[in-house]
């Protein structure tokens, strides 16, 4: 009976391939070139005998055999990321990995680090920003800061704030063209692609109708727009509190007033297992304490 087992670098890979049913994605993902991916694949199925995926002209699909392997590799790696993580905090010195926004990360949390630290002292702090939603059985991650409907299937969603919209621009900008409720529409509006009815809504809930914008600029992301709008190139709509630091700042100025409520809340989310770790608490009391101290200054 032949007892040796694949690699684990080719079970990785597969596991990856297979949960993206594409080559390119999972390349992307393992940071490795698509012809790797396909190589190292190939390799798995002659030590296994069998074939796993079928390679159209422009689409990859598992086989049955194929589907079946990857449901026990899936579950092999899942049970081993999660022992990995537990031994760790058992064993090795206590640290806590955080997924933020980059806006928070970058005008919230960074500004005041030496704060956080003094709240989970002796705790290593190992911080992520993006934009995108990051999945807690794929990352190596502790607790995550997201905007959404609180409703993410095998996570724990403590609610931090509520938020609200409101037009920013640059102190600058603000000063040139002297915005009011009225004239806004004059203005560059700087949208999110991501999110292009966002002017709209805010408008029409404002009471002020339909936009028409005669200049328009348009980003990728929502700390783009925020960006742009430090340097003088438009009005955008900042998330309240979220920004609340850079318009107490000066770096942005509110000039209509006028929030309008968001439905999406923010939340920090851990899996349910970690729910009596102190540093998760201690990181979510300390985030609710820094957005009170901002609404108050």
């Amino acid at each position: 009976m032949n007892r040796k087992l694949p690699s684990l670098h080719l079970l990785h890979v597969f596991e990856a391939a297979g949960r993206h049913e594409s080559f390119k994605l999972a390349a992307n993902e393992l940071h490795i070139t698509p012809s790797a991916v396909s190589h190292q694949i190939k390799a798995l199925e002659e030590q296994l005998g069998f074939q796993l995926f079928l390679r159209g002209n422009r689409k990859l699909a598992l086989t049955e055999g194929g589907t079946a392997y990857h449901a026990v590799v899936g579950k092999t790696f899942t049970r081993l990321r999660e022992g990995t993580r537990r031994v760790r905090r058992d064993y090795g010195s206590a640290s806590l990995r955080i997924n933020v926004l980059t806006s928070l990360g970058r005008r919230v949390i960074i500004p005041r680090l030496d704060s956080l630290q003094e709240r989970v002292p002796g705790v290593s702090l190992h911080i992520e920003t993006t934009e995108e939603l990051v999945d807690f059985n794929i990352q190596d991650l502790d607790v995550a800061v997201r905007c959404g409907m609180g409703d993410w299937p095998g996570l724990v969603c403590d609610k931090l704030l509520d938020l609200v919209c409101t037009p920013v621009c640059s102190t600058q900008f603000h000063a040139k063209y002297k915005i009011d409720r009225l004239d806004f529409r004059e203005q560059r509006l700087i949208h999110m692609a991501f999110f292009p009815q966002a002017w709209s809504i805010w408008s029409h809930y404002a009471g002020l109708g339909d936009i028409d914008a005669q200049k328009e600029l348009w980003f990728d992301t929502y700390d783009a727009c925020i960006d742009a709008a430090e340097q003088g190139l438009g009005l955008a709509l900042a998330l309240l509190p979220l920004e609340q630091a850079s318009i107490d700042g000066g770096r942005l100025v509110a000039p209509i007033d006028q929030q309008v409520p968001v439905p999406q809340k923010m939340y920090t989310v851990y899996r349910p297992e970690h729910a009596e770790r102190p540093e998760i608490k201690g990181f979510h009391d300390w985030l609710l304490e820094q957005f009170q101290v901002t609404a108050t200054n």
